[in-house]
């Protein structure tokens, strides 16, 4: 059932209060993204998540051996000399980047190994139907 309300009562809407001072943000140029892609950005240093893509490469680098990269990650802020230090192939984390090596030499001798026995197997169908040919040409 629908409720009645009072005809006498009546509900004054008032307007929300709106400050009418607008606060404009200065807006900066756009620009070459710093990682080296040549995207432009919107005004920061990168363009969104390109300082991530970079981050990443350095890290890549520095594990390759790269110690200008190093350099760089420390310099931005985004790893400290101890992080780096740690982070060397030793121990651990160079028995992890072995085993994973291992682990795809692995599969590509597999998968040598097959191509192999499927060139073997091609080379036997190849001589039969050349026998056969032979066979019934004579």
């Amino acid at each position: 059932m629908a409720r009645r309300t009072k005809p006498t009562e009546q509900v004054e809407e008032t307007a929300p209060v709106v400050d009418t001072v607008e606060e404009t943000k200065g807006r900066k140029a756009a620009r070459e993204c710093g990682c080296g892609c040549g995207q432009m950005t919107k005004g920061g240093e990168w363009a969104m998540g390109h300082d991530m893509k970079l981050k990443s490469r350095l890290l890549i680098a520095f594990d390759a051996g790269d110690e200008a990269a190093g350099v760089e990650l420390v310099e931005r802020g985004w790893r400290s000399e101890a992080d780096l230090a740690a982070r060397k192939l030793s121990g651990p984390a160079a028995r992890k980047a072995a085993s994973a090596q291992e682990r795809r030499a692995a599969k590509i001798a597999k998968l040598l190994d097959r191509i192999a026995a499927l060139v073997d197997e091609r080379d036997a169908l190849l001589a039969e139907a050349e026998a056969e040919a032979t066979g019934e040409a004579a």
